[in-house]
């Protein structure tokens, strides 16, 4: 009894396992057919290349090495012709309208004409949704809106492209490189840099694989590389960094987080750790510009905070630093201010840091401005030049003021 139990629970097992093996691939060659009667040729590579797209394609559960192999299968060759795109059109909005009415009759009121679109993209399969994006004749048209659809819904051939493309990259983002307008010699309205992010969202490391074998890895374009790191370390500046150090390209993208870096302590101290390590020919100038973005983030205590961490007081760095802080954020409480650039400033930068310093601060408050400048000591070396830039500055607005002023500046 035992051995026929065993026996019937064998046969049980065998018999599910054909049914599953018969349906996945019933499955695989109806999506294989589907694929073929949309226009593209029968041949035997681009039979095969359809059933690579078509078969399973789980990228979310898929090894890193899966997920390789598919970013860098060479891609589809062929798209669609118009008479093909359209046949594909009509089918695609017909089951369109079809969930659009489905929702409808379950009164779940579509939000936004897209919706059902949307809905019903989310639920296709990999293979059906690349056939969607490689239906249409020319991405670049549909970027810059200039479609060749005889008929008059053009808006929404072009609204349904675009869905379907984003949600292919959301969903399959290593298999939408192998899109044509996401190949390394792609146009300027390539999406490579998107796709890229989402893939590098998914896994980092095959990600940067495949910017190694495709995009030129370490010479890629920096907005290629800042793509992949956002995606890897979306809110962790300090990762991103660190990723970018791994990677021997934190010189190339350090300088593109600027204004980011300046927003938090934590993001502050990774930037300005970069700016040292790789200690870039315009470092100068990057350290300015870090200042700029610190002083609207914090207000000027922040420069005051951390210019000692940016460069030794009595270097021209210093000096540069100083003199672009004279020349922004001037207002009514400018005087402490001014008070503390003029005396950390060193000599040699003293006058252009003084002129600088009242020509903006007169053309923001010169009321203030003049009542600042009329208690600097008249033994301060930078007295005159400032007196001067002041006097000039009101010229046009009062003459005899500015005569004035002149006159005390050479006493």
């Amino acid at each position: 009894m035992k051995r026929l139990l065993l026996s019937l629970s064998s046969l049980a097992v065998l018999v599910f396992c054909a049914g599953s093996y018969r349906h996945g691939a019933r499955e695989e060659r109806r999506l294989q057919l589907r694929w073929a009667t949309s226009g593209t040729e029968t041949e035997a590579g681009e039979e095969e290349a359809a059933g690579a797209v078509a078969s399973g394609l789980k990228t979310h559960t898929d090894s890193r090495g899966t997920l390789i192999a598919q970013a860098l299968r060479p891609p589809v060759p062929k798209k669609l012709t118009p008479g093909e795109a359209e046949e594909f059109f009509t089918r695609w909005s017909t089951d369109i309208k079809t969930e659009e009415k489905r929702l409808l009759d379950a009164k779940q009121a579509p939000f936004g004409k897209m919706k059902p679109h949307e809905d019903y993209l989310a639920k296709l399969p990999a293979g059906d949704l690349l056939a969607i994006c490689l239906a249409i004749p020319s991405g670049e048209s549909v970027m810059h809106g200039g479609m060749n659809w005889e008929s008059s819904d053009t808006e929404l051939r072009q609204l349904m492209w675009t869905r379907s493309f984003r949600s292919m990259v959301d969903r399959f983002p290593f298999l939408s490189l192998q899109l044509p307008w996401n190949q390394p010699d792609a146009k300027p309205w390539s999406e490579t840099n998107s796709t890229l992010k989402s893939c590098a969202a998914q896994d980092a490391e095959a990600t940067w694989e495949i910017v190694q074998q495709r995009f030129g890895g370490k010479n890629a374009e920096p907005s290629l590389l800042r793509s992949v790191l956002e995606g890897a370390a979306r809110e962790d500046l300090g990762a991103r960094l660190d990723l970018a150090r791994q990677w021997g390209v934190l010189d190339k993208v350090a300088k593109l987080w600027t204004r980011e870096a300046a927003q938090t302590p934590a993001g502050q101290e990774a930037w300005i750790h970069a700016l040292k390590e790789t200690a870039p020919a315009d470092r100068d100038r990057q350290a300015v510009e870090f200042t700029r973005e610190l002083e609207s983030s914090e207000g000027f205590a922040g420069v005051q905070r951390l210019i000692s961490h940016l460069a030794q007081p009595g270097t021209p760095l210093h000096d540069s630093i100083l003199l672009a802080a004279a020349g922004r954020d001037l207002e009514e409480a400018a005087g402490p201010k001014a008070d503390w650039i003029v005396s950390q400033v060193t000599p040699g930068a003293a006058n252009a840091t003084a002129e600088t310093l009242m020509k903006n601060w007169t053309k923001t408050d010169p009321l203030s401005a003049s009542e600042w400048l009329d208690k600097v000591p008249k033994s301060a070396p930078w007295r005159q030049a400032a007196v001067l830039a002041f006097a000039k500055a009101i010229e046009p607005h009062d003459p005899e003021a500015a005569a004035l002023w002149r006159k005390t500046g050479s006493e």
